[in-house]
């Protein structure tokens, strides 16, 4: 890597950040469903990138005519529906290959938007301006245009969540 360059590679997978949304789903209920657990991906990773310029995981985010969407998640769960994504919680415990760092990063993700429903978070994600509202924007023109293939650029993602953080954090 060229000096002064920025690692910006990932440690984790969308996956793992999905089991553990999933787990703190199972010791601190919110009605997990996959919208709201697509949305809480989105925000997880923007806030990561805001704050330590680099990604949280590694999958690519597209534009999708109900907002951001993690195309392997969407594949793993989209049969779920609208449904809680309880899982076997029997042998279900705390996923230890996140380190405590990410792990206390995630739990203020956490606490402060998994109280909200999907609708609310998806209206969060839709706001005019944000990365999927300007993807839209310049590859659609409109969601009618849209195709499930538009990739949200990471650093449209990492600028959007870094100008929304308070200016002595930024």
């Amino acid at each position: 890597m060229p000096a002064g360059a920025e690692d910006k590679t990932a440690n984790y997978t969308a996956y793992q950040i999905a089991q553990y949304f999933i787990w703190k789903d199972f010791v601190d209920p919110k009605n997990l469903t996959h919208l709201k657990l697509q949305k809480l991906l989105y925000l997880a990773q923007g806030w990561y990138l805001a704050y330590t310029g680099k990604q949280l995981f590694s999958d690519r985010i597209f534009a999708w005519k109900f907002g951001p969407v993690i195309k392997d998640i969407y594949h793993i769960y989209k049969h779920r529906g609208n449904s809680e994504l309880k899982m076997s919680y029997q042998n279900f415990s705390e996923p230890n290959y996140i380190s405590l760092e990410v792990k206390q990063f995630l739990n203020k993700i956490w606490d402060s938007y998994a109280k909200f429903d999907a609708i609310v978070l998806s209206e969060l994600t839709h706001i005019k301006g944000s990365p999927w509202s300007e993807t839209i924007r310049e590859n659609a023109g409109s969601l009618d245009n849209l195709e499930n293939d538009v990739e949200i650029p990471l650093n449209r993602i990492q600028m959007y969540f870094r100008n929304q953080l308070p200016q002595q954090v930024a």
